[in-house]
Formats: C-alpha cells, structure tokens, sequence
C-alpha cells in the first residue's frame, strides 16, 4: 500500500501527538514514577445544549448501538472512562480492612460497603466520559497518610472494537489485589439509553486466599427529550466468595417516566448459603441503612486517602491525561466550539495512526495487559503472593507495580 497523502492538518494533527513512545522507549524510563499530589480541578463548566441533545437524539431508534456514534461534547465530562473507573476505588482502604478481618461475615460486609460507596462518587458528575482510544493508559496512586500504605492503578484501553479496558489495582502492602475487564456497550430504548460494564471483576484477600468476584449494574440515562438529564443504576448484582458462605445481593432500582420514588435506590441482602443474615436498603447517594444502622452515609463517605498522579512532565504520549488535554481545558472553559474542534483532532488522529497500522500491516499489541480469551485481559507484571519479609515498599516504574525493600 502506497504512503497517503496528508493535508496541511492532517500533519499539524500527527505532530501534536508525537510523544507517543513504544513498550520499549517506555521500559527504559528506569525510575521511579514521581507521582504529585492531586489538588482540586476548578469544576468543568456545563456545557449542555437542549438543542444539541435534541438533534442527537432524533438521529436514534430503538435497539441501537451508540458504542460506534460519536456523543456530541456537551454531554460529556471532563476525563476519560479510564479515569473515570478509579472512583469506584477511592474509598479502597475498606478493602484493606477486610483483607484483615478474620471474621468471614464481617470480611463480606466490609467488601459490600467499599462497593456501593463507590456509587455516590463515580455518579457525582452526570455526564458521559471520553471515550478511550486504543492503547491509551492511566496511572494513578492512593496513599494512607496514616499507615503509610499505597494502592497503585493502572488501566489500559486494549481493544478499540469492541471497547474493552482492563485495569489492575493493588496494595499487597494491605493484602490485596484487584483485577477486572470491562467490555462496553451502550443502546437506545426510545426514552432512554443503558450503558452496560460487561464482565466479572475480582477483588484477592491475599492473607485468606479469597476471592470476591462481582460486576457492575447497567446504567440508565434518561431525560434525552424532557428533562432533568439523570443517570441511575439498574439491575441485580451478586458479590460471590470462593471459599466460605457469605455472599451479597444487590437490586438497584430505577426511577420510571411518571415517578422518582425508585431514583437512586438499591436494596440488597447479605446472606450465609439460602439464609439471609442482613438486609440493607436506601440511596447510594444519600445513606444505606441496614436494619436501622447507617451502613454507608454518602454525605459522610469513609475516610479517603490521598490521591497522587503523574505529573504532565513526565506523561506519555498515550496516558489520558495527555490524549485529552486540550479537550478537557475547552470543557473546563465552556467553550463548547473549541471542545468540539479537539474531540475531533483526537478522532483523526486515531484515524490516521489507523490507517498507517493498516499500510504498515502493524497488529496492535496492549503495552501492560496480555489477552487471556476475548472478554478477558490479565496485567504482566500481576504479583498475587502475600507481601513477605523481605518485601517493605510498593513502587511504579514505567508502569510497572513492584516491591522493593525500604531505603
């Protein structure tokens, strides 16, 4: 195949997004990733348009797949869903108390709580998130300031068509690991869309040797053409144990056209085998009780633990906070033209590095994730083993998650 030829933008496009290195540029950076504090974004200005989401929506029909339509930008929020997935984490060192609980129902309930207090977090901001592009990645890491202990994310788009991301979390440190790949899809129902996180994801009390295997509900979206706007979870889920009784059934409930008593709402039961040893209800943007004790106060969240990320010095040319720059600063700005003018020279970059594999015959190969099956992704450098002796310290380097002794 013959080299194409490029306009003037196409050009401008492909050297604007240069910094992106190979596995092997990327692998040589032996250092430590010098994470910097997180500190409070100005929040991004609304940029929904009610003749915007009109237009979009009258293109739709029921049954159909929007995984392959571009959104228009003011529907979306200012990150990339890769990001957008570490706030089901904030709230992590709940796992770490679990994976030091050697009561079994209480492990199950700690677990239980850590997921729904995810919920409030991720559904603060009622927009869509970007759209990863193939090969993007995010890095991330939580430190107690209490106990000195680290949780690493990374998170990796591996496949483009169909959209799936996989991710790994860990604080061996605590006695933990966590894994999961996402498959993405997303279909119009006539009054609204459902967003659906396909696959089993994991959480690993290394001390027990346990695993909790759960998923996540389907989102609605309603609100297209009469208003408010509102994003809510739907659907049953199960948190299953591999190695004792105790197991947690959760039903999220959805609002309906002609009422909102349901908004936000999920009612669930922890059980041992067929017995049910509690029962909780509430919102998971207000509070969940069970019985009449506060289970999780969303007003009152757990204690959160310091956020760190990399600094823009030292991104990579596909780490999402680099792809999206320019996007994510028209959005914070409101200016809605601009963001749209970014969001598509992200788009024909894609298209173009598309085309070039395609010329070049280049077979895309995930940097950080090795494919298992077609719904399934597992880390390279994944380490299940319990922290031992000799082992003080978790770092990142080059996107690598490893231990080392304390300096």
């Amino acid at each position: 195949m013959s080299q194409p030829t490029l306009s003037d933008a196409q050009k401008a496009i492909l050297g604007k997004f240069s910094g992106y290195e190979t596995h092997h540029e990327i692998t040589q950076q032996y250092e430590d990733t010098p994470y910097k504090k997180v500190t409070t974004e100005p929040p991004a200005k609304d940029l929904w348009n009610n003749n915007i989401i009109w237009e979009f929506a009258k293109g739709l029909s029921p049954g159909m797949d929007l995984t392959k339509i571009p959104f228009p930008v003011c529907i979306t929020q200012a990150r990339s869903f890769l990001q957008n997935f570490t706030d089901y984490f904030e709230h992590w060192n709940l796992i770490s108390k679990a994976a030091n609980e050697d009561d079994p129902y209480k492990r199950m309930k700690l677990v239980t709580q850590w997921y729904l207090s995810g919920f409030a977090h991720a559904m603060k901001v009622v927009r869509k998130p970007y759209n990863p592009i193939l090969g993007e990645v995010f890095r991330c890491m939580w430190q107690n300031e209490n106990t000195g202990s680290k949780t690493h994310y990374i998170a990796e788009q591996v496949s483009h068509h169909p959209p799936i991301s996989s991710f790994y979390v860990t604080n061996r440190e605590d006695g933990w690991v966590g894994y999961g790949t996402v498959t993405f899809s997303v279909s119009f129902y006539g009054v609204s869309a459902w967003a659906y996180l396909n696959g089993n994801h994991k959480i690993k009390l290394l001390k027990y040797d346990e695993e909790y295997t759960w998923c996540f509900p389907p989102t609605k979206a309603s609100g297209f053409f009469v208003g408010p706007f509102i994003m809510e979870m739907g659907g049953v889920v199960t948190i299953k144990n591999n190695k004792n009784d105790y197991w947690a059934n959760l039903d999220f409930k959805t609002s309906s056209m002609f009422s909102s008593a349901n908004l936000y709402k999920v009612e669930g039961k922890i059980m041992q085998k067929d017995t049910i040893v509690d029962t909780l209800q509430g919102q998971y943007f207000e509070k969940i009780f069970i019985g009449k004790e506060i289970f999780l106060d969303a007003k009152v969240p757990p204690e959160t633990p310091t956020r760190y990320e990399v600094p823009e010095d030292k991104l990579w040319g596909k780490e999402s906070q680099y792809v999206w720059k320019d996007l994510t600063a028209a959005v914070v700005k409101g200016d809605g033209q601009d963001a749209s003018d970014k969001k598509w020279e992200v788009e024909e970059w894609q298209r173009l590095e598309r085309q070039e594999n395609e010329r070049k015959q280049v077979v895309f190969k995930p940097r950080f994730f090795e494919k298992v099956n077609d719904t399934e992704y597992h880390y390279i450098y994944a380490n299940e083993a319990p922290f031992s002796k000799g082992e003080e310290e978790s770092f990142e380097m080059a996107g690598m998650i490893m231990s080392r002794r304390k300096k």
